[in-house]
């Protein structure tokens, strides 16, 4: 098993790194950046990336023949294109492709993202066994959130096969297990058409127009775009998130821009807070660091809010 942990790198330095896990880069701006928590063996590899815009074709046969790709839109918005299918994938998105199935995702803004190798021959027999082919869903119900909280923790602690066989078998095939779980949803191309509500482009602008004011919450949006709380779920129900966590995301990307992508000090997060549209730096904090994180990533901050938490408390963080 391979693991690289805590992956920070600028420039050619991060292009030649990518090249190494099978994924050509092609920048879409002047500044150039990597981090990056990955373990891997040839039967099971996971992760998480954020990168800086750019656009990456990623071809696993490259690095990992073996193995059927899930990858789970974290924070940001990419446009994926494949041999079957062109989709603009949000938070709570994911798409599946098999080592045959060369992808190329882009986005004009940083964006991070979870993904998980499982061996191919784990489809075969199965109803998963469609899915070596590219295709697109939502990640919805109580498996994902589980999932994307044990994965977190999971790279957070680095666990290690030395000297613990069983104990990392068994670790090993809980993830899988969860993996499958997780993405029980059908996974169907959807059209644009399907996918996104007319009213969409319009909100999406103003959240984007107004995170930065605290007082701004999805009932100004609502009263903006004069419809009903149940109106604006319908308008961000293609995207498998609220209009409250597409805010709250919205927020925390400005906040991350502020802080450069790096590790940050309590002072750092106290300035960048109330410039972010968060009340407290507490409400940032929490965001930043993910449910028990030991350390600052761009994407550690993911844990618990790329899906709505329906109603769960536990998951549901008021910025």
């Amino acid at each position: 098993m391979r693991s690289e942990f805590n992956t920070m790198l600028q420039g050619t330095e991060a292009l030649a790194w990518l090249a190494d896990q099978g994924w050509s880069a092609e920048p879409l701006s002047k500044d150039v950046r990597v981090y990056a928590d990955i373990i891997w063996s040839p039967t099971f590899t996971l992760g998480r990336l954020w990168n800086s815009p750019m656009r990456l074709t990623v071809n696993p046969g490259a690095c990992a023949p073996g193995l059927t790709f899930m990858t789970f839109i974290l924070t940001g918005t990419v446009h994926l294109q494949s041999r079957i299918l062109s989709r603009v994938l949000a938070p709570g998105d994911f798409y599946v492709h098999g080592p045959a199935d060369p992808v190329t995702i882009s986005s004009e803004k940083s964006h991070a993202r979870l993904f998980f190798g499982v061996p191919s021959a784990r489809f075969a027999g199965t109803r998963w066994e469609a899915l070596i082919s590219t295709a697109v869903s939502t990640a919805e119900g109580a498996y994902w959130p589980i999932l994307q909280a044990g994965v977190m923790a999971s790279l957070n602690e680095r666990p290690s096969s030395e000297g613990r066989e069983e104990s990392y078998k068994s670790w090993k095939k809980g993830i899988e297990h969860l993996i499958f779980a997780a993405s029980s949803t059908p996974l169907l191309p959807i059209s644009p058409s399907q996918a996104r509500h007319p009213m969409f482009e319009r909100a999406a602008q103003l959240i984007s127009a107004n995170a930065r004011d605290p007082d701004f919450s999805t009932t100004e949006l609502a009263l903006a775009l004069n419809c009903s709380k149940s109106q604006l779920h319908r308008i961000f129900e293609h995207t498998g998130a609220a209009a409250g966590t597409r805010l709250r995301q919205t927020r925390l990307q400005i906040a991350l821009d502020l802080l450069d992508g790096t590790a940050s000090s309590a002072s750092d997060i106290r300035r960048v807070a109330p410039l972010s549209g968060f009340r407290s730096a507490r409400a940032l904090r929490r965001l930043i660091n993910g449910p028990g994180s030991k350390e600052s990533l761009p994407m550690t901050s993911l844990a618990t809010e790329t899906v709505e938490s329906k109603s769960k408390e536990d998951f549901e963080i008021t910025a």
